[in-house]
């Protein structure tokens, strides 16, 4: 079967990233490794790693998360983040949970901890990343995944 062409990104942030910026589910499953594992850990439980795309969107997902959050918002990994994880299942965080543990322990050059006030841990940006579409794309991603797209990429 032909490979889909991935999504470019708008012109600046293609200019900026040199055509780094992928949409955020092609940048998702450039991180997978390939091929996939041959025994994969989820015990069945189809995952990520084992189920690619097709578990990454399903048809019946609504068009906030497959066509606004998976193909409208834009990723930017760059090529010193370290390696990916290989782990793809759920450990059990919620995703406020990650969001909150990755602006506490991230620096402050992380635009996601710029609003951050931890006397009230509270974000404007936390709050964005913690509506229900990203809930969706936690339970499909994993919680490592998830974590590791927080700290190490850009996301437009």
């Amino acid at each position: 079967m032909p490979r889909k062409r991935k999504r470019r990104a708008p012109g600046v942030l293609d200019r900026v990233y040199s055509g780094g910026a992928l949409s955020l589910e092609d940048a998702i499953l450039s991180l997978l490794p390939n091929p996939p594992p041959p025994a994969c850990r989820c015990g069945g439980a189809p995952c990520l790693g084992c189920g690619r795309r097709l578990h990454l969107v399903r048809n019946e997902d609504p068009s906030e998360y497959k066509d606004q959050l998976l193909k409208r918002t834009y990723c930017f990994v760059p090529p010193s983040a370290p390696a990916p994880p290989r782990v793809f299942h759920r450990v059990g965080w919620d995703q406020c949970k990650i969001v909150r543990q990755v602006m506490e322990e991230s620096s402050s050059s992380n635009v996601l901890c710029s609003s951050y006030q931890e006397h009230s841990r509270f974000s404007c940006i936390g709050e964005a990343l913690s509506t229900h579409v990203w809930d969706l794309l936690l339970e499909r991603i994993g919680d490592h995944m998830m974590a590791y797209l927080l700290r190490f990429s850009s996301i437009f």
